[in-house]
């Protein structure tokens, strides 16, 4: 498994190439379309950012097409639990990563 991953996978010090690059492209362009999106309540929504131009292509996986970010929100129903107000806890993970072609 370990050589057929070198043979995908042109990389320097077991970092693919141009993975840094596009990864903070991409971390730019969410935050700029997170602060244009209005959250409310359990608003559950996607995003999808086209890879035009290979703008978040790294080492040899150029040929997709977008990569889509999906959120989840869960909150609580303030009414069973009136002493509580605000964030209680956040968290972050990922399941996946859906690159489309």
């Amino acid at each position: 498994m370990r050589d057929l991953i070198k043979r995908i996978l042109k990389e320097e010090v077991g970092v693919p190439s141009g993975i840094a690059d596009s990864a903070k492209r991409l971390y730019l362009d969410l935050i700029t379309r997170l602060k244009r999106k209005t959250i409310t309540g359990n608003s559950n929504f996607n995003l999808l950012f086209k890879n035009k131009d290979g703008k978040y292509s790294f080492s040899d996986f150029k040929n997709f097409e977008n990569i889509k970010i999906e959120f989840e929100f869960e909150g609580y129903d303030i009414a069973e639990n009136p002493s509580h107000s605000g964030v209680l806890i956040m968290g972050m993970g990922q399941q996946r990563i859906l690159l489309s072609s």
